[in-house]
């Protein structure tokens, strides 16, 4: 099955407005999405909407390493254009994981650590004016 069949089937979506803030830096982890339709960017700071760290489109996801990990999201994200987004909630995603492989398990925790890191060093180099 494909994954947005899957997602159809399965997952509510929420819409968000152009230029309504969907996730913000700081918060709580509510959820993370996959964008159905529209685009939104990555904001590390969204009270001055710069720098602008990603552009997303259909088929990407946002805030995973929010519900997996951190419990708060660690970026902002604001909808670019009118965006549809599939709602992934951290109990749906860690029920799909419960059956994952220990390895599987293990490969995604190191990537999140990792992905965690090199933000932070993103971060730091904007911060020092050198990005």
């Amino acid at each position: 099955m494909r994954l947005e069949d899957f997602l159809d089937q399965s997952t509510e979506t929420k819409t968000f407005a152009k230029g309504e803030r969907i996730v913000g830096k700081g918060e709580q982890a509510e959820a993370a999405y996959i964008i159905k339709e529209g685009t939104a960017k990555v904001y590390q700071d969204e009270d001055n909407d710069k720098p602008v760290m990603a552009l997303l489109g259909p088929g990407e996801i946002f805030g995973e390493m929010a519900i997996l990990r951190f419990n708060h999201y660690t970026l902002s994200v604001k909808a670019e254009e009118d965006v549809t987004a599939y709602v992934i909630t951290p109990d749906s995603l860690h029920e799909h994981m419960r059956d994952a492989h220990p390895l599987v398990k293990k490969v995604i925790d190191t990537l999140l650590d990792r992905m965690k890191e090199v933000n932070e060093v993103l971060i730091d180099i904007d911060q020092a004016g050198s990005l």
